[in-house]
């Protein structure tokens, strides 16, 4: 039974390097509101896996941002996106990933 996850939005800070997945894990019948934390470095990935699922938007063209004192926030909200589902097998290849929380 795969695992895969609906995003809801990926957030992205320029003073940190993590970024934060946000959406709703599914295991079978089993759902639940979480996040999952990889590294800015594999954010590239990421975008490639929704562009491919999603070809007709432009998905690095989707973030939007909010200037801070010192720092930049990044938000990708997927509420437009047709397919917003991946699969969690496919983000535990990237080498960065760190925890996947509840």
């Amino acid at each position: 039974m795969e695992k895969t996850m609906e995003i809801k939005q990926i957030k992205v800070a320029s003073c940190r390097e993590d970024v934060v997945i946000l959406g709703q894990l599914s295991s079978g019948n089993f759902q639940y509101e979480s996040s999952i934390v990889i590294n800015t470095s594999d954010l590239n990935r990421l975008i490639n896996l929704l562009q491919k699922d999603n070809p007709s938007d432009e998905i690095s063209a989707m973030f939007t941002s909010t200037d801070f004192y010192d720092w930049t926030e990044y938000v990708l909200n997927t509420k437009s996106l047709d397919n917003k589902t991946i699969l969690i097998s496919d983000i535990t290849d990237f080498k960065s990933l760190r925890r996947i929380c509840a």
